[in-house]
């Protein structure tokens, strides 16, 4: 005589003893031998141990990961039969399942046996902490979720299961689809969650939920993406939803989203935040952002492109450079240039380039006293500022005599005066201006 032709009870006992003997993890992956085998273990494993067998995760990570690996197993298991599992679970899947049946208009044994399968198919998804409320819940879990409203719980459930059609009817039935849940969050949280952009877009068109609310809660959630280069496509997506929907985010969000964006190289992303538009008070924080990180070279090129072909930046204008550390990591004082003298004076020369195509003067913006800068000083002076700095403003037609002879003066000291040039200037530099001065004089 087989196992299989031995009596129920005998061969259950068998099977427990099995199960007992070599493990639950090990007599799960034993399951697929036949249909029967599958049945009996899979009943074992996930009805009749105690929850003790699943909570103790630090004495049985097997049995735990198992446990967590096959919720979706246990819960259908244990939604009629919770031995000894409390009913949180079960009775969101048995009140969902209803709703959802008066809702469809289904009758049958067969679509609820269905729907129960979808139910807790989709609370395994988006349940957070699943694993921990569906055994053996805390009591302020239990009572916070007590007091979730019916609509949000229902239409949490239905975006998590993913169709279209039903999703529809149930946000026709629900009254306020802007209502959080304690587990799941919002209706919108599941749908970013589970990737249904489509529902994003019609939860955030729905009017009944004020719209600077809705902008609130929305540019919360996606600043838990601005970090991340996994979801990078979906971060994408978000924004651009939002300002389809609820128009440009708040000043905070959008600084924030362009900085990270810009430090994480992503200026695509960067891009689209500039072509949302902004006022002068944002232009202001973009500038002072990308003015601080200027010091990171990787950062202060590509940005800078960007924000100059946006216009956030205007060449011929001065501003306020506040302290902020260089490539020593020192802390500079705040100083008060156009960018390309602040390039020049910092030795920036990729910046003095940027600056330059886009129509900088190379001899510097206008000062409060009616001069110009004359960056062409700094770049001859300072030896943090490598040749090539020099060879732009030249090549851009930087004056080399200067308003009352201040350019002229340091000229002629570099270029004629021994052992000055060795000091400050350089060989290569001197080099430079003697080859500019006899232009000049042709």
């Amino acid at each position: 005589m087989g196992l299989l032709d031995l009596p129920p009870e005998i061969f259950q006992r068998i099977i427990q003893q099995h199960v007992k003997t070599i493990g639950l993890c090990d007599a799960w992956k034993q399951r697929e031998v036949c249909r029967t085998f599958n049945a009996y273990i899979t009943e074992e494993v996930f009805i009749r141990q105690p929850m003790k067998v699943y909570l103790n995760r630090q004495s049985n990570r097997r049995n735990h990961r198992l446990f967590r690996n096959g919720m979706h197993v246990f819960l259908e298991y244990r939604l009629d039969a919770v031995y000894g599992a409390h009913d949180l679970i079960p009775s969101v899947v048995r009140k969902t399942v209803g709703k959802l049946m008066e809702i469809t208009e289904e009758t049958s044994d067969s679509a609820r046996a269905q729907l129960n399968k979808e139910v807790i198919a989709a609370i395994t998804k988006i349940w957070n902490n699943i694993h921990v409320d569906a055994p053996n819940p805390y009591k302020q879990t239990v009572s916070a979720c007590s007091k979730d409203t019916e609509d949000a719980r229902l239409l949490c459930l239905a975006i998590g299961m993913g169709k279209p059609d039903r999703i529809k009817k149930v946000l026709e039935h629900c009254t306020s689809p802007w209502t959080s849940t304690h587990r799941m969050g919002y209706p919108f949280d599941v749908a970013v969650h589970v990737k249904d952009l489509r529902t994003v877009e019609i939860l955030l068109k729905d009017q009944r939920f004020p719209k600077p609310k809705k902008a609130a809660l929305f540019s919360a959630k996606i600043n838990n993406y601005c970090h991340g280069d996994s979801d990078k496509a979906l971060y994408e997506e978000l924004i651009s939803l939002h300002h389809k929907c609820l128009g440009r985010p708040r000043a905070g969000f959008c600084d924030r989203w362009f900085s990270i964006a810009c430090l994480r190289g992503h200026m695509d992303i960067a891009r689209k935040i500039l072509d949302m538009g902004f006022t002068a008070k944002l232009a202001d924080r973009y500038r002072d952002g990308s003015f601080m990180n200027m010091w990171l070279p990787q950062y202060r090129s590509m940005t800078l492109q960007l924000l100059l072909e946006k216009n956030v930046i205007d060449v011929a204008n001065i501003y306020e450079f506040k302290g902020h550390m260089n490539n020593a990591f020192e802390i500079l004082p705040t100083e008060v240039k156009s960018l390309l003298s602040y390039a020049v004076y910092h030795g920036y020369a990729d910046v003095v380039r940027l600056a330059l195509e886009a129509g900088a003067d190379p001899n510097g913006a206008m000062t409060s006293t009616g001069t110009p800068e004359y960056p062409i000083i700094q770049a001859i002076l300072r030896q943090s500022c490598e040749a090539s700095i020099l060879k732009h403003l030249l090549a851009h037609g930087a004056d080399l005599e200067g308003d009352a002879g201040v350019v002229h003066e340091v000229v002629h000291a570099v270029v004629y005066t021994a052992g000055f040039e060795s000091i400050v200037a350089g060989p290569e530099k001197r080099k430079m201006l003697h080859v500019a001065l006899r232009r000049m004089r042709k």
